[in-house]
């Protein structure tokens, strides 16, 4: 009698598989990620270049940038999808996809003034307590730009992931892996020096690091000046064809949401 009860269950299942998939995904690079962490922690006192302190302040900095850098576009695109609100959307003229970078950015500019000016106002001053010499002012406004940069990118990305939720019926695991790869990858959970001297070679070209990691590097003094025009051209380039690939690609998706339009 319960073996019509244990197909239905067992089809269920496998109908999510990738969603399970993701969560053990999402768990392994958690784990891999406090293990190097642990590894330099505990058993090296000066971790790769940096000191305790310089570690410490990059960690609070990262707190305060990837707050801001982050949109969500991904779990916003997701909540509206799911519960029907996209369709507002489509009663006003301009894109859809437009109306979602003008929405976060607009959230994303009053969290500079409520979190990150304050998070960088008491990591200058950690630095003058910890005798660090003070960025000047021409990176300090260069870290702004960067910022402006991260946020796009890390917008774009997310609305790339995030458009998977037009072909999946659960993509919230989904969502936890993109995210934690990108922090990881990006530097906002520890340097990217931590990594292998081949992974730290490859992950210079590519869009992760103006996320988070350049700009804590920047603000915690501890920023290769000499990469400063490779950097700014690389995160112009990709922040151009991100943008511009997660709005094709969101126009394609989009389509599945036909019956929103009538």
């Amino acid at each position: 009698m319960r073996a019509p009860y244990f197909k239905l269950e067992y089809a269920k299942a496998r109908y999510y598989t990738f969603d399970q998939i993701s969560n053990v995904l999402f768990k392994l690079i958690a784990a891999v990620s406090q293990i190097f962490l642990y590894r330099f922690v505990f058993y090296q006192s000066t971790i790769g270049s940096y000191s305790f302190q310089q570690l410490a302040l990059y960690t609070f900095i990262t707190y305060a940038v990837y707050d801001v850098t982050t949109s969500n576009a991904g779990g916003f695109l997701r909540h509206y999808y799911a519960n029907g609100y996209i369709a507002n959307f489509y009663l006003r003229p301009r894109s859809v996809f437009m109306q979602f970078f003008q929405q976060l950015s607009a959230k994303n500019t009053i969290k500079i003034i409520v979190t990150t000016i304050p998070f960088m106002i008491i990591s200058f001053i950690i630095m003058a307590i910890w005798g660090f010499p003070a960025i000047n002012a021409a990176l300090f406004f260069i870290g702004l730009f960067f910022i402006a940069i991260g946020f796009v990118i890390q917008f774009a990305l997310e609305m790339l992931i995030g458009s998977l939720v037009f072909y999946t019926k659960e993509s919230h695991n989904i969502m936890r892996v993109s995210t934690t790869v990108m922090r990881v990858l990006g530097g906002s959970v520890f340097p990217l020096t931590f990594f292998p001297t081949a992974m730290q070679s490859a992950l210079k070209y590519c869009p992760f690091q103006y996320t988070a990691g350049t700009i804590a590097e920047i603000y915690s003094g501890h920023y290769d000046v000499k990469m400063l025009p490779f950097d700014l051209a690389a995160s112009v380039v990709w922040m151009i064809i991100l943008f511009a690939g997660a709005s094709f690609v969101f126009r394609i998706t989009e389509k599945r949401l036909g019956i929103y339009r009538g």
